[in-house]
């Protein structure tokens, strides 16, 4: 990134910041825990980031419609931010996204190998039947030296 780009996104920053006060406010203490995940989260593609990110924004989502239909000021923003009921359902579907990046994997995996299994299982037959047709010496492989 050049740094008039860097210096372009700094100003766009600082706008939507001045502009849209609340909502930021709202959306920082909302988002924590997918800020967390992505400085925790040290893989390429930052899976961790992603499913927590999604999950915490569809928590926080409420929240933020509840802000825009109230009204928007920083003294709003930071009552609704703050909420005990809306901190939980923000963060409990956080959690939740934490739970769908530590079981998936494990599930993805088992599948995969039951499907790895089959198919072993499915060649193994073509083999048999392929050795009953041609014979036995079709298994034995011809020695190079």
């Amino acid at each position: 990134m050049g740094s008039g780009t860097l210096i372009l996104w700094a100003m766009v920053f600082v706008a939507i910041m001045f502009v849209f006060t609340g909502s930021v406010v709202l959306v920082f203490v909302g988002m924590a825990p997918t800020i967390v995940a992505y400085l925790i989260d040290r893989t390429p593609k930052r899976f961790a980031a992603w499913c927590v990110g999604g999950m915490n924004f569809s928590g926080m989502l409420p929240s933020l419609l509840k802000y825009w239909d109230r009204g928007e000021s920083v003294h709003s923003a930071i009552a609704i931010a703050f909420n005990p009921f809306d901190l939980t359902v923000t963060y409990g579907a956080a959690a939740f996204g934490w739970m769908l990046y530590q079981a998936i994997p494990p599930v993805v995996a088992a599948m995969i190998a039951v499907s790895a299994q089959h198919r072993i299982a499915k060649l193994r037959a073509r083999q048999r039947e392929l050795m009953k047709e041609w014979g036995e010496a079709l298994a034995l492989a011809p020695r190079r030296e």
